[in-house]
C-alpha cells in the first residue's frame, strides 16, 4: 500500500493506493499539497482507498444524473445511506467507481482505462469527495478561475465550461502588473 497525504483550504485528507496499478503519479495537480506525513490524532476531512480491484457488493438505486463539463455521472443511493458516483468522461467512457460514505468520510474508488482516463477519474473522485465531505464545514469548492493582485485582492472568474475564465485571467497575468494565478480550476 502507498499512501499521500495532502492539505487544502485547510482540511487534510488522506489517498491509499491499494493496488500496483495506481499511485499519485495519477495526480500531478496535487502535488503542492502534499505532505510528508499527517498525526496519528488529526482529523482527517476524508480517507480515500483507490483499488482497481474493488468492486461493490451491489449497485445502489439511481437517484440522479448530472453533466459536469460534457462528462456525464450517474449518482446511486445504497440502503444504508452511502453513495456511489459513476464517472464517466466526455466519450461516454466509463473511467471510476465511487463509494462514499453518507458523509463521504470513507471512501473506495475503482479506476478504469489508459493513464487518461485514470487521472480524469480520479481527479474527479477527489474534487467530488472533497466537495461532499466539506459540505457541512463552511467549506465550498468551485469550478472557477482566480487571480490574485497586488497579495491583497483577489478576483473569481466563474462560469460554465468554455465560456473563457482562463483566457480572462490569462489576459490579466499579461497586461495588469502585480498579479498571478491563485487557481485555474477548483478553488476552495
Amino acid at each position: 500500500m502507498k499512501t499521500s497525504c495532502y492539505r487544502v483550504g485547510g482540511h487534510t485528507y488522506k489517498v491509499n493506493f491499494l493496488d500496483d496499478v495506481n499511485s499519485d503519479v495519477l495526480l500531478p495537480s496535487s502535488e503542492p499539497f502534499k505532505l510528508d506525513g499527517v498525526a496519528e490524532d488529526e482529523t482527517l476531512l476524508f480517507e480515500m482507498n483507490v483499488n482497481d480491484g474493488w468492486r461493490p457488493a451491489k449497485r445502489g438505486s439511481e437517484i440522479g444524473q448530472f453533466d459536469c463539463g460534457g462528462n456525464n455521472h450517474g449518482v446511486y443511493q445504497l440502503e444504508d445511506g452511502s453513495y456511489q458516483i459513476l464517472v464517466s468522461d466526455c466519450m461516454g467512457h466509463q473511467c471510476c467507481l465511487i463509494e462514499g460514505s453518507p458523509d463521504f468520510h470513507d471512501v473506495k474508488v475503482c479506476l478504469n482505462g489508459n493513464y487518461a482516463m485514470r487521472t480524469f477519474g480520479l481527479n474527479n473522485a477527489l474534487m467530488m469527495t472533497y466537495a461532499f465531505a466539506g459540505a457541512d464545514k463552511k467549506t465550498v469548492l468551485m469550478h472557477a478561475s482566480v487571480i490574485r493582485e497586488n497579495e491583497d485582492k483577489a478576483y473569481l472568474c466563474l462560469g460554465v465550461s468554455g465560456t473563457g475564465k482562463s483566457t480572462h485571467t490569462s489576459n490579466w497575468l499579461k497586461w495588469v502588473p502585480n498579479t498571478d494565478l491563485m487557481n485555474d480550476d477548483n478553488p476552495v
